[in-house]
Formats: C-alpha cells, sequence, structure tokens
C-alpha cells in the first residue's frame, strides 16, 4: 500500500465543529462479525449504557439488544479516537473528531484501521463528511489494497 501524506490531504480535517464518518456500505451480520475479529485487538474500551462492558463475539449480541441498551466500541490512535455505535446492521459506521488529527502519526494510525477493516471484509472503507456519505476525502480501495485521497 502506497503511502498517503498527511500534507496532501490535511484539508480533510479541517475543524468546523462537525465530525468525520467512516463507512462501510451494505453490511451483513456477517461483515459485522468479521469487523469486529479485525478490530477486536485494537479495541480501548467498550461501553454499553456508559458502563464498561466486554466486546461480544457476535455482533447479533449487540443488534438484539440495541432497542433497549446504547453500545459503544471506542478505538484509541494516540490522541485520535474512533468511535463506532452499531446504528444499522446494514452500515458499519464510525466516527473521528478531525481536531485530534493533526500530524502523519494519527493520519497513519486512521489509514491503518481503514487498511485492516478492508482487508478483512474485502470491502472499500471511505472516509467522508459527518452525515454525508456522498462528500468523500479518502477511500481505502479493497481491491487493489491501497488508499487514495479524493481531490476535487
Amino acid at each position: 500500500m502506497k503511502r498517503v501524506e498527511w500534507q496532501d490531504c490535511r484539508e480533510a480535517f479541517y475543524v468546523d465543529g462537525s465530525l468525520r464518518d467512516i463507512y462501510v456500505r451494505d453490511t451483513t451480520l456477517d461483515d459485522w462479525d468479521l469487523f469486529l475479529g479485525a478490530v477486536s485487538s485494537l479495541l480501548t474500551a467498550t461501553f454499553v449504557d456508559g458502563e464498561p462492558y466486554p466486546l461480544p463475539t457476535q455482533a447479533s449480541e449487540i443488534f438484539e439488544r440495541s432497542a433497549e441498551t446504547s453500545f459503544l466500541l471506542k478505538i484509541i490512535l494516540g490522541q485520535a479516537k474512533m468511535n463506532c455505535h452499531f446504528f444499522t446492521e446494514e452500515e458499519i459506521e464510525l466516527d473521528i473528531d478531525p481536531s485530534e488529527v493533526t500530524s502523519q502519526v494519527e493520519f497513519d494510525a486512521i489509514v491503518d484501521v481503514l487498511a485492516l477493516i478492508g482487508s478483512a471484509l474485502g470491502r472499500d472503507v471511505i472516509l467522508t463528511d459527518e452525515n454525508v456519505p456522498t462528500s468523500i476525502w479518502i477511500v481505502f480501495d479493497a481491491i487493489n489494497a491501497d488508499v487514495r485521497f479524493m481531490t476535487d
């Protein structure tokens, strides 16, 4: 995988009070299980209704309880944090605060997680503006195992 330089794509992390979202679209519970397996070694904490909770091995355990509980998976990458809230089975979504991505170090850690998830699922992973999945900044292309910064 070629290295994407922070200087070339720092504009994706402009600070305007919104987050950046990371998506894998059109997912199934099997994809979620692969996701949990892939990120389990990176996890800093998991919470149910704000209380520490062990990471389930099956996504179905999370989604079966989602009507009555709030599940949060947190990954800390240096000063940057990624959060996954398990909104829907059909889409894996994580968020990051762009103000926490200030150097090549944090950026590389994020790109590594995109590549880890994309490789484990064999699926493209995109980083977008918050709640705007069509406003794509960065793509992990699973077919080519490569990361691209999307310029105008």
